[in-house]
């Protein structure tokens, strides 16, 4: 749910009330008199939960307002929103509240671009029931109730009251949106509180079975703590049989399973909780590629990049299940090794490997598109990416120089995310009784590693290349992309010595992370996406490079 800072919802904004890529509330608005209540502040004690603390603008004549006016919301399976009037005043108040709601069930991307439609739902009012319809989907709706006996009219909910003095009155509204042919039964039951609200009990249930945090910096804590709790509103249930959820990409516009970003999220957040990286490998696996489909980029054994809903999902990209990326598959084989190391439950692991094996399939039938032994891509159609790694932007892959990379395009990190997809198969191999299989996927890796190393190191510059563009020939720029070598581990280690040097220089590092793109390189602009930006989870990865390769740097 975005929001302005009074917690209106305003039309003709990127504001909304979101449920799976569609907008379902796109007007939300208070009013007192007719007049909008002037902003105080914002508390936001859980990621799921805001307090919004307004007054009455003072009526004309007046100077001062006695109306103190708190919107305490939740975004749970719908917006609750608890409204409370104080009346501070030696006076009975009178006043009118109205809250005014529309839905245009916009689909996300229109929203996020600007080209939403005005609100065309269609409106049925049943006693104290506001029922908004989209009538291009019988599917999706929206019925909004409220306590408090408000008159209700298209468009609006409004109560008349009147406030004795030092006393307060409360109203409580849920606008509960439905994704199915029939509504749900499930109607407006007051009196839920954020402390006891099913949303603070399940993350409650969470912190306590993961991971406790203590330092003996109270700021550290606290950061860590609320971390979490961010983290948790990541977390996606849908019907999977473990009943694991699986990480989404972020809020508010990637709120849904991304392969690479899912992944690496769920790899960070092993030490606090491995079943969030279950439960995204599941997911990942029951989407896995079956097909060759060019406009969905799907091929056999390739893992999703982007899993879309909403009501125009089947435009963006190649559709609602887009597979053009080429790092999240061995990113998948590494990931469930890791989970193994840090305690997954061996049915479950058996159970995913399978879909690892059928990766790693992909990676040698359809990743290694000439035969080379290097992973690469090109897109399959002029609706997908351009650019298949991390950095997807159209711009994201070039030379020193500055000049773009010309496809197919074989990513430096991406060679390194398949040697750790096979020394993490062997591992599990090996785990599992299969030590010849071990020995194969090891041989296989170390000759990636020793080819990588010719390939891709540039002597003269003292780092990787980038890629190796269509021609072969290496893509020389100095990039953030040559630290995920050492994440990853496919870095000789006279070439990490050397490497490390080049990424701690001022061109690189900006004290406060490390740059996407070195500053002297061409294409250097620091409020790009790409080209010299500063992404955490990018100099995260550095870091741990660094220590894989037991450097410290200050």
């Amino acid at each position: 749910c975005l929001s302005d800072r009074t917690g209106d919802i305003n039309p003709g904004t990127t504001q909304g009330f979101f449920l799976r890529d569609t907008r379902f509330v796109s007007t939300w608005r208070l009013r007192l008199d007719g007049q909008l209540p002037l902003a105080l502040t914002v508390l936001t004690s859980e990621a799921f939960a805001a307090r919004f603390v307004l007054r009455q603008a003072p009526r004309p004549g007046t100077p001062d307002s006695t109306l103190l006016v708190t919107r305490e919301r939740q975004v749970t399976d719908g917006l609750h929103e608890t409204i409370t009037i104080d009346n501070v005043g030696r006076e009975a108040a009178a006043v009118t509240l109205r809250i005014n709601a529309e839905a245009d069930f916009a689909d996300l991307f229109a929203v996020k671009g600007g080209r939403s439609p005005a609100s065309t739902s269609t409106v049925t009012v049943a006693g104290s029931e506001l029922l908004l319809r989209d009538p291009t989907d019988s599917t999706r709706a929206v019925s909004i109730t409220a306590s408090g006996q408000p008159v209700v009219v298209p468009g609006y909910m409004s109560w008349r009251v009147v406030i004795p003095p030092r006393e307060s009155w409360q109203a409580e509204i849920v606008a509960h949106p439905t994704l199915t042919s029939e509504r749900s039964q499930e109607r407006f039951h007051g009196g839920e509180r954020l402390e006891s609200s099913a949303r603070a009990r399940k993350l409650k249930a969470w912190r306590t079975a993961g991971t406790a945090f203590e330092s003996g910096d109270p700021l550290m804590t606290r950061v860590l703590q609320r971390s979490a709790s961010d983290l948790s509103t990541l977390q996606v249930y849908d019907d999977a049989p473990s009943g694991r959820p699986y990480i989404a990409a972020g809020a508010p516009w990637f709120m849904t399973l991304f392969g690479r970003d899912s992944l690496i999220t769920a790899w960070m957040a092993l030490p606090l909780d491995v079943d969030l990286a279950l439960g995204t490998l599941e997911k990942l696996a029951r989407t896995q590629g079956t097909n060759i489909d060019p406009i969905t980029e799907e091929q056999p054994g390739r893992i999703l990049h982007e899993l879309r809903r909403g009501p125009a999902s089947t435009e963006v990209l190649g559709g609602s299940h887009y597979y053009g990326t080429v790092d999240a598959t061995p990113l998948f084989v590494a990931l469930l090794a890791q989970s193994s190391r840090w305690g997954a439950d061996e049915q479950t692991v058996r159970q995913l490997m399978p879909a690892a094996d059928a990766a790693l399939s992909w990676i040698n039938d359809f990743g290694d598109r000439d035969g080379d032994g290097f992973v690469e891509y090109e897109r399959a159609t002029d609706r997908g990416l351009v650019n298949q790694g991390w950095k997807d932007s159209f711009d994201g892959i070039n030379d020193a120089a500055g000049r773009l990379a010309m496809p197919p395009v074989a990513l430096c990190e991406v060679q390194g995310y398949v040697y750790a997809a096979l020394l993490a198969r062997a591992e599990l191999a090996e785990t599992y009784d299969d030590p010849a299989r071990a020995e194969t996927l090891r041989s296989r890796a170390e000759d990636l590693r020793n080819r990588f190393a010719e390939a891709y190191w540039l002597p003269d510059k003292g780092w990787y290349a980038v890629a190796l563009d269509g021609a072969k020939r290496p893509v020389d720029a100095l990039t953030s992309n040559a630290a995920h070598c050492l994440w990853s581990g496919i870095a000789l280690d006279e070439h990490a010595a050397v490497l490390i040097e080049r990424l701690a220089g001022d061109d690189m590092d900006t004290g406060h992370g490390l740059r996407t793109l070195a500053a002297s390189m061409g294409a250097y602009n620091p409020m790009s996406y790409h080209n010299g930006s500063v992404w955490p989870h990018d100099t995260s990865i550095a870091v741990a490079g660094l220590l894989l390769y037991r450097h410290l740097h200050g």
